[in-house]
């Protein structure tokens, strides 16, 4: 019988046309929930190991802790600061953006910290900052705290204790040479990316202090330590691989320079004085009669001394004129504004510590508060504006 072809059904071939199309719509949904469950899994797996290993940062989204409204519309002036908190609790470091009028707090970063003997500690770094863990470990951050990627342009030193140049081409830095400490004041030349000189190690030059700035032609660098009673100021010239003893004077509470008006402010165990590095005098502003100071600030304008004394905030003018109690119950001061004005303070009563900004002259007051009985170490990095 001769072979014959065989018609197909219409609707059977409509049929198998619909099941296609079905397989295929399945196809596409079992492929995109595959994709987003890697996608997941992937994230989790490089976050968990980014809380193992410090490295890349973990940078947390943005909250506000406190928030202000000013007419029923936020209202920022652009100037801030950043401060660092350490918890004892969740063994984290956390820095915020403190907008201070109004005020907000913005946690900007978080990272994991085993809280070991050494306290962790954030170093300003060009338009950056570097955080300093510990055992070593350190992350460099822009001012927004977003992590800034590994790459041979950026060095960041194993001490927090350096200090950049205003042109950004040189650096001084306490180079590490062993665990117990020794280590040698280094000059690394940043262009070149390498190091150019170097103290000998654990010599006077490579003692361990806190850089003030920089001389108005960025050739010299200065650097404060006060040890047992002791306040040393030390130049390093960059340009000759010099070092020369600026001011030294016994028997001091606390001090600070600033260079850019050449002038030593300290607190002995008579007295509040400064001395000009320049001139080489030394004026007594005010007689303490038994009270300790704990901390001593010259304002920018050199109007005034903020200091603290008795448990309270005091000012007094550089001529030993018109002394004022400011507030009362001041643990410390962390800074004076850039205006001179007001202070940033730390204050401790029944509650626990919490901070605030206090005007110096009208006494006005803002409380930031946010500070917790966890929170077992606190640095103020630094003024900025937007």
């Amino acid at each position: 019988m001769p072979f014959q072809t065989v018609q197909s059904d219409p609707e059977y071939h409509s049929f198998q046309k619909r099941q296609s199309f079905l397989w295929i719509a399945l196809l596409g949904v079992v492929v995109l929930i595959a994709g987003v469950v890697f996608f997941v899994t992937y994230q989790f797996m490089r976050d968990d190991g980014a809380n193992n290993n410090l490295a890349p940062a973990v940078v947390v989204p943005a909250m506000n802790a406190v928030s202000a409204v000013a007419q029923g519309e936020f209202v920022s002036r652009g100037d801030y600061f950043l401060i660092s908190e350490a918890s004892s609790t969740d063994k984290r470091l956390r820095i915020f953006k403190v907008y201070y009028a109004p005020f907000s707090k913005e946690e900007i970063f978080a990272i994991p910290w085993r809280g070991g003997a050494v306290a962790p500690a954030v170093a300003e770094y060009g338009e950056n900052f570097a955080v300093f863990l510990d055992a070593g470990r350190s992350v460099l951050l822009t001012r927004e705290g977003k992590s800034v990627p590994n790459s041979n342009s950026f060095f960041v030193p194993e001490d927090p204790h350096f200090s950049m140049s205003p042109d950004g081409k040189k650096m001084v830095y306490f180079k590490q040479f062993s665990s117990l400490g020794t280590k040698s004041l280094t000059i690394r030349d940043l262009e070149k990316n390498e190091d150019v000189f170097g103290w000998p190690l654990n010599s006077p030059a490579s003692e361990t202090c806190d850089f003030s700035g920089w001389s108005a032609d960025g050739e010299k660098t200065y650097c404060t330590s006060v040890k047992n009673r002791k306040a040393v100021v030390k130049a390093f010239d960059v340009r000759r691989n010099s070092y020369a003893v600026v001011a030294s004077f016994s028997g001091i509470r606390d001090a600070r320079f600033y260079p850019a008006h050449a002038l030593l402010v300290a607190a002995d165990t008579q007295s509040i004085f400064i001395f000009d590095s320049a001139t080489k005098e030394k004026k007594d502003v005010l007689a303490l009669a038994g009270e300790t100071v704990e901390s001593v600030f010259l304002a920018p304008d050199k109007s005034k001394i903020a200091f603290t004394a008795g448990g309270a905030m005091h000012a007094i003018g550089l001529d030993g004129s018109g002394r004022k109690e400011v507030t009362s119950a001041v643990t410390r001061i962390f800074s004076l504004l850039p205006d001179g004005a007001r202070a940033l303070i730390e204050a401790s009563d029944d509650g626990g510590p919490h901070y605030g900004i206090i005007g110096i002259d009208d006494k006005s007051h803002v409380e930031l508060g946010g500070i917790t009985p966890d929170i077992t170490h606190i640095q103020f990095i630094g003024w900025f504006s937007d």
